[in-house]
């Protein structure tokens, strides 16, 4: 069974927490989905789970369950990237990545990109088709929730690490094995 602290945060992950919390008091918050402690401990359960399902029963300790979880989700990735080739262009990225403010972008905003750049931008779901987001939330729509996930990573490693005058966003997206439409 977990130790937890006052917050029913597990002993093993409060420090963790605390220092990622520490570490965004330089992102801006602008937006409503810029990064915050909430970011980080909305995955903390998930992490424990997979820790006690990795640990004890499989003889890892909880570093060595860490790198299969971070090995695992880098090989889903890189697996995943391609299919998200010419399906955006940059102008739609960068779009995207202002909506989501400065990552990482948390697991409700990945699970709901549409509708994150629709409350962004303060358009109703229902009359979206008639705006100039159409063709990018309708993008959105049709991924599946692997190629949400590998655009919500690219997008932290690219747009929030770099900018177009140090590294263009279709060059990033490229490193990464994803080509980007030209903007129209």
């Amino acid at each position: 069974m977990n130790n937890t602290s006052s917050n029913n945060t597990p002993e093993r992950l409060t420090v963790t927490i605390t220092q990622a919390a520490l570490n965004t008091s330089a992102l801006p918050n602008g937006s409503k989905h810029f990064m915050s402690s909430d970011t980080v401990s909305d995955h903390v359960n998930e992490a424990l789970d997979y820790l006690d399902e990795h640990t004890a029963p499989m003889g890892l300790t909880e570093a060595d369950a860490m790198l299969v979880a971070t090995g695992r989700l880098n090989w889903l990735l890189k697996a995943v990237r391609p299919s998200l080739s010419d399906t955006f262009t940059a102008d739609e990225i960068r779009q995207l990545g202002t909506c989501l403010g400065a990552g990482p972008v948390s697991s409700p905003d990945i699970s709901n990109l549409p509708g994150v750049v629709l409350d962004d931008l303060g358009i109703e779901p229902d009359a979206y088709a008639s705006t100039s987001v159409a063709p990018l939330v309708d993008k959105l729509q049709a991924l599946n929730a692997l190629e949400r996930l590998a655009l919500a990573d690219a997008i932290d490693r690219v747009c929030y690490c770099a900018t177009d005058a140090v590294l263009p966003i279709s060059e990033g997206f490229a490193k990464l094995g994803i080509t980007l439409l030209e903007n129209s």
